[in-house]
């Protein structure tokens, strides 16, 4: 399965309007022309108590562009962590903040009851930012967020793999399921294709 194949079961619900993207929180609205979808391998799969999944990647194997093409492709929000500290709260403050109370309360609904997706990235970024106690801080909080919901799997975190360690021991120790999944390097077929792409775009005449 590659990443289109998996945001095809993801649900597709009312976006609301970003009135403030200086909080991470952004509508991806266009598909970059040089994507080639990677493939997951599943790691852990999901059961009916899953709430949420981890897809990891290795160092340079477009984890942050997989993760906007997924949210293009799942009508998904996307939260992109790179320039933001989180503690604990920051969850729900970080929604609030950039889509003001009621829109942000709305969507959290939604989301608890299967009816949206929500995209996180860049989680390797801000838990150098926030220190390793915040970041455990945050990821408690989203998981009290995710012990009272009925979404399954609707909630998509996205980390390189030594970040992923953490997520993974924190949602265990919350009792909150999460399935994984990692994304693989390229094969030389998939890799001819990207360099096809990547020069058809390159040199396209407008």
């Amino acid at each position: 399965m590659d990443i289109l194949k998996f945001a095809s079961f993801l649900p597709v619900g009312e976006l609301p309007e970003v009135v403030d993207d200086t909080f991470g929180i952004r509508i991806i609205e266009s598909k970059r022309a040089d994507f080639v979808p990677p493939r997951l391998k599943s790691v852990k799969d999901a059961t009916e108590k899953t709430r949420a999944v981890l897809i990891t990647a290795p160092a340079a194997a477009g984890k942050s562009t997989s993760a906007e093409m997924l949210s293009e492709s799942s009508g998904a929000l996307f939260l992109d962590l790179a320039h933001q500290r989180v503690a604990d709260g920051s969850f729900v403050g970080l929604l609030t903040e950039a889509l003001g109370d009621e829109p942000a309360t709305a969507f959290r609904s939604r989301l608890r009851s299967n009816e949206a997706t929500l995209v996180i990235d860049s989680l390797d970024e801000t838990q150098l930012l926030s220190r390793e106690s915040n970041f455990v801080a945050f990821l408690r909080g989203l998981c009290r967020f995710l012990r009272l919901s009925v979404g399954e799997c609707n909630v998509v975190l996205m980390a390189r793999l030594d970040t992923a360690e953490w997520i993974t021991a924190t949602f265990a120790e919350e009792g909150v399921g999460i399935a994984e999944f990692i994304i693989e390097y390229f094969d030389e077929c998939e890799a001819n294709k990207f360099i096809d792409l990547k020069l058809d775009d390159m040199y396209r005449v407008t």
